[in-house]
């Protein structure tokens, strides 16, 4: 298991954002998990993603689990850096 906390650091988590962060996410095997102030979704699920209220400030709670868990742990903080960075 991978795990990283992330600080959104402009914005906040729009539906777009959501968009590209559960997209990245379904690239992998592994099970992504989002949070914030320990409640968890699923990252691959755009309805959970929205549901967060992320802004800016927050900091995320990732928690990734499977066969490619650091690949999936690379591209997921290169897209919060492109979306909430």
């Amino acid at each position: 298991m991978r795990k990283f906390a992330y600080e959104v650091k402009s914005g906040g988590m729009d539906a777009e954002a959501a968009a590209k962060i559960t997209l990245k996410a379904e690239q992998y095997y592994s099970d992504v998990m989002i949070g914030k102030d320990g409640h968890f979704l699923n990252g691959k699920s755009l309805v959970g993603m929205t549901t967060l209220e992320i802004h800016e400030g927050d900091m995320l709670d990732v928690e990734i689990n499977g066969e490619d868990e650091i690949r999936a742990e690379n591209g997921l903080r290169a897209v919060l850096n492109e979306v909430l960075g």
